[in-house]
């Protein structure tokens, strides 16, 4: 994710002069963080969560920038 927001593959937004729409800024803890969460899957256009549709799923959450 931290990547592809660098690369400006995520999100909406950061053309044309608009400010992106995604930051990676520090955490505030300034340590490295990492904790498990579980996310609902909506229905949207993503072709990888086709069919998924009310699913909840489990997902590392690890983030360093601290």
């Amino acid at each position: 994710c931290q990547l592809l927001a660098l690369l400006g593959w995520v999100g909406p937004g950061g053309s044309g002069g608009a400010p992106p729409a995604v930051a990676l800024t520090p955490n505030e803890s300034g340590r490295f963080e990492s904790r498990f969460v579980t996310v609902k899957v909506e229905p949207g256009p993503a072709l990888m969560l086709r069919g998924m549709e009310g699913a909840t799923l489990g997902v590392w959450v690890a983030h360093g920038e601290g």
